[in-house]
């Protein structure tokens, strides 16, 4: 078995979600995700400061 190509990025401070600290229920980078991911690559928001967690955490993996 092969190991997958996987980075994960955390982003203090994203001014994409600052202004909604805590009153979200779900991640809304959706500016910073569309340009990690471009054509090659899936960007899944797992953390956002929107829903109240400490940091933006996205997972970058490549499209197979």
């Amino acid at each position: 078995m092969t190991a997958s190509l996987r980075f994960v990025m955390r982003l203090h401070g994203n001014f994409e979600c600052t202004p909604f600290i805590g009153t979200r229920d779900r991640p809304v980078s959706h500016l910073i995700r569309g340009a990690l991911a471009g054509k090659e690559f899936r960007v899944r928001e797992v953390k956002c400061i929107a829903k109240g967690d400490e940091y933006c955490e996205f997972i970058i993996e490549p499209v197979e």
